[in-house]
């Protein structure tokens, strides 16, 4: 039996060629699957790609609800960017309600839904689709509290300002 060195650029190099280019080079059918679905994935509207992303950051541990909720946020510049204003506002708006106390208490179904829901809501209103019952239950208890939303845009307003101040704060000098 031969033994055969290999540098580590030349292993390097025969990985990717085999992941990169399976067509060429054989490769699994599997690794030829995973290949087409991550083009799929990455050639995909980006507002649906958020959505996706921000569904599955949710469930990781400890951290995912955040992440979940960057995401989104990311989400909504990419539609200020875009010139989109109305969508923006709704991604972000209702990206925040599940974080406020009192609209949980008065509109339990925001608890229900929870962050990722209220994305998934944002996304059918945008794309005009069909609402659940629960959905449904969501938009039109907002829509009839109107009180209670304008101390909730305070309170997003606060909690924004509150958290621009603390990173100016902390700002190295």
């Amino acid at each position: 039996m031969k033994v055969i060195i290999l540098t580590e650029s030349q292993v390097d190099r025969l990985i990717s060629e085999q992941i990169l280019l399976p067509g060429i080079f054989g490769g699994s059918e599997v690794q030829k699957t995973a290949i087409k679905a991550t083009a799929q994935y990455l050639n995909m509207d980006p507002h649906t790609r958020n959505a996706i992303l921000s569904i599955g950051a949710y469930f990781i541990p400890y951290v995912g609800p955040a992440l979940s909720t960057g995401i989104q946020a990311y989400d909504a510049s990419l539609y200020l960017k875009e010139g989109k204003n109305k969508e923006a506002g709704l991604t972000l708006f209702l990206m925040c309600l599940p974080l406020i106390g009192s609209v949980v208490q008065k509109i339990p179904g925001v608890k229900q839904l929870g962050t990722k829901g209220m994305s998934l809501l944002s996304k059918k209103i945008i794309s005009n689709g069909a609402l659940s019952p629960l959905e449904n239950s969501v938009v039109s208890s907002i829509k009839s509290n109107t009180k209670l939303i304008d101390i909730a845009k305070q309170q997003i307003n606060s909690r924004l300002a509150n958290a621009g101040y603390d990173a100016i704060a902390s700002a190295k000098k």
